[in-house]
């Protein structure tokens, strides 16, 4: 139960942070964001997902191998909703899922409260970006993903800081 609680404090946090970005932000939708919490500390990573399948189907496994890469024990996942208009954040861990959603409307800017989410009413190809403890890259993904989530890379991995989790 506390590791739970723990996740919905992270998951809050989260939506508040998404919410932010969309006050900041004026008119453009905001990309889809993850946080990624890793034991050497964690990483905000915004993605643009790609119009193509298979292009985002690249994209969403880059991530997961960047949970690998890592080592990640929690990651949430926030974006922007257009019908219905809501800001969105799940969270994962490995012995749990939360998710919450918050109504939003632009004009004037405005958030209704979070409502939390029944966990099984979030897709299992989301949870499954968490890998498996002990999953293992081997020396030519680890140098993909440096290049991909490099400093110049198509998606910079931006460090946070020490670990919440």
């Amino acid at each position: 139960m506390g590791a739970l609680l723990h996740l919905k404090g992270i998951v809050l946090a989260g939506l508040r942070q998404a919410q932010k970005l969309i006050a900041l932000g004026g008119d453009e939708r905001i990309d889809l964001q993850f946080r990624i919490m890793t034991p050497e500390g964690d990483f905000w990573i915004p993605v643009a997902l790609a119009a193509d399948p298979d292009e985002a189907a690249t994209q969403w496994m880059q991530i997961s191998k960047f949970m690998v890469w890592k080592k990640a024990s929690v990651f949430t996942l926030a974006c922007e909703l257009a019908d219905p208009g809501a800001v969105y954040c799940f969270g994962a861990m490995h012995s749990g899922k939360a998710a919450a959603l918050s109504a939003a409307d632009r004009d004037p800017l405005h958030f209704g409260a979070p409502e939390w989410l029944d966990p099984e009413e979030v897709s299992e190809e989301i949870f499954a970006l968490l890998p498996p403890p002990g999953a293992v890259l081997d020396a030519a993904d680890i140098v993909e993903l440096d290049a991909y989530f490099g400093a110049n890379g198509l998606c910079p991995a931006m460090p946070l800081g020490q670990s919440a989790s």
